[in-house]
């Protein structure tokens, strides 16, 4: 059976996940092997603490959904088979990156990267690896709004909907910032 494996449970990837697991009827693997601390606390729905337990609580208590596997370790690229989707929505450095995306291409897994430009102020979902400037170490240097880490959500379900449920074609970028979302909920709304 083909399942989901999600790199990072931070800002972005919190959001991403639950919006993913709205919609998406394969197990949904997460892997992020930090705590909830600092800035990364404002952006989340809970307070300090374990990410993947309290990502895959909350998916329970709000959606009633049970699909949700947590794994508190660095992902690897070795637990995904064959066919499986990865969408890496970590703040790894780039020799970490490169090493899961190599192992994943090997494999023939569908591999997306999910991320915030600070930059741009967007949330881009691509299936390129990203380039690195300079010297690109864990973290980032400027953490996206809770408005846009709630925009990573939309991108999740759909995603889940479009690509995964019904197969369409994977575009090769997606990019959202916080006008076009706020322009979208609007929409919905009327």
């Amino acid at each position: 059976m083909k399942e989901v494996h999600i790199i990072g449970a931070g800002g972005i990837g919190w959001w991403f996940t639950v919006g993913l697991a709205s919609s998406c009827p394969l197990p949904i693997h997460v892997y992020d092997d930090d705590e909830v601390i600092g800035s990364g606390a404002q952006r989340l729905p809970i307070g300090v603490g374990n990410k993947t337990q309290a990502l895959s609580s909350f998916i329970r208590y709000v959606m009633g959904k049970g699909n949700i596997h947590t794994h508190d370790i660095k992902f690897t690229g070795t637990e995904a088979s064959d066919g499986d989707w990865i969408f890496d929505c970590s703040d790894a450095g780039e020799n970490d990156r490169k090493k899961i995306w190599t192992k994943a291409r090997k494999k023939e897994t569908k591999i997306m990267r999910v991320s915030y430009d600070g930059d741009e102020d967007i949330i881009e979902v691509s299936s390129e690896l990203p380039f690195w400037v300079g010297d690109m170490t864990e973290g980032y240097r400027e953490v996206p709004s809770l408005q846009l880490s709630l925009a990573a959500g939309g991108i999740g379900a759909v995603i889940a909907d479009k690509i995964i449920q019904r197969n369409e074609t994977v575009p090769k970028t997606i990019q959202i910032n916080l006008e076009t979302a706020m322009q979208l909920g609007k929409e919905e709304v009327a």
